[in-house]
């Protein structure tokens, strides 16, 4: 055999080779789909949510049969995230200081940016069934002193009052859910003075930031890969 017989004799069994693995990650895609909509479809039999939120590979709603070759297919029930949410919630009032209540009286729910009753006692958050997979879900402090309280501003609370429960729902919730501590603007009109750059030359006023948990769910009670 010639030398360039050789070389095309490599190039068509790479290229074969290349068609078999192909052909076989293709197949084992398919097969990761099919077995997890098979798993969701006897855990809904048993009285799992009949519309979870959906979770690709990492990417919130991302449709199933995206999933790459050896990704992860999740599925998270609307119910978790209520339960989540509504913990928080309790822990972040009981854990507000009570001088005036002012501040108790300030924890917000903020879905997308857009501010939404709740009422722990009574009903709960009934809209979580029409939750969404990229939905932002966040619980916000809004009174002009919170960054303060978290800085230890409050002889009740030295340690803050979101970084505190922050960490104990991380640690009751972390398997269930990603939870972030994040400090957000809202177009609420206080202004503080801040440095205007990182050298710290100069002063401005600037919109007040306000402690926030935001809450999304990371691996669900159906998972397969």
């Amino acid at each position: 055999m010639t030398e360039t017989a050789a070389a095309l004799a490599r190039v068509t069994n790479e290229q074969q080779t290349f068609v078999i693995d192909k052909n076989l990650r293709e197949h084992l895609r398919v097969i990761t789909y099919s077995v997890a909509k098979q798993a969701l479809a006897e855990e809904q039999a048993r009285g799992f949510d009949p519309d979870p939120i959906v979770v690709t590979d990492r990417s919130y709603g991302r449709p199933e049969i995206m999933v790459k070759h050896g990704g992860r297919i999740e599925y998270h029930a609307h119910e978790n995230v209520r339960e989540i949410v509504e913990w928080i919630f309790r822990q972040l009032i009981m854990r507000s200081p009570l001088a005036s209540g002012r501040y108790a009286g300030s924890h917000i729910l903020m879905v997308n940016g857009v501010q939404h009753d709740f009422d722990l006692v009574g009903g709960g958050i009934p809209f979580f069934s029409e939750i969404e997979d990229t939905d932002r879900i966040q619980i916000v402090n809004t009174t002009p002193y919170a960054r303060r309280i978290e800085r230890g501003w409050s002889q009740m609370t030295p340690r803050g009052v979101y970084r505190v429960v922050h960490g104990m729902a991380r640690r009751r919730f972390g398997r269930l859910a990603f939870i972030d501590l994040k400090w957000v603007k809202l177009n609420l009109g206080y202004n503080v003075r801040g440095w205007s750059n990182q050298h710290q030359t100069r002063r401005i006023l600037r919109p007040q930031i306000y402690p926030a948990i935001q809450i999304k769910p990371s691996r669900g009670t159906v998972t397969h890969e």
